[in-house]
């Protein structure tokens, strides 16, 4: 699990919030279309390397909605996306790698 300390805290349902957790390890299949699906009612298209990707799989991988997290901080909404992108540009490496050896 990543977490991201906030530098600047927010407040959601009456609570201070110092911390983003990031579970992106437990996201399944299912979670990445729902985003899909999120986004293309929202006319953005899918693309890890967007940040209106990377903020809805955040909200997904956190718990945390959407609306909420775009309220971040603009040094902490890069933090949250930048280890998103992090992970999934990771995922991606690995996968080639898997595959590279597969051939």
């Amino acid at each position: 699990m990543t977490e991201v300390k906030l530098s600047r805290p927010i407040e959601i349902d009456g609570n201070k919030i110092d911390t983003i957790k990031l579970d992106l390890e437990k996201l399944t299949g299912d979670d990445i279309l729902k985003v899909e699906r999120e986004l293309r009612l929202k006319g953005v298209s899918f693309n890890i390397l967007s940040q209106e990707t990377q903020i809805a799989i955040a909200a997904r991988a956190s718990g945390i909605i959407l609306d909420d997290l775009q309220k971040l901080h603009w040094s902490d909404f890069l933090d949250v996306t930048a280890q998103v992108q992090l992970f999934l540009m990771n995922m991606e490496s690995e996968e080639q790698k898997t595959s590279e050896k597969l051939q």
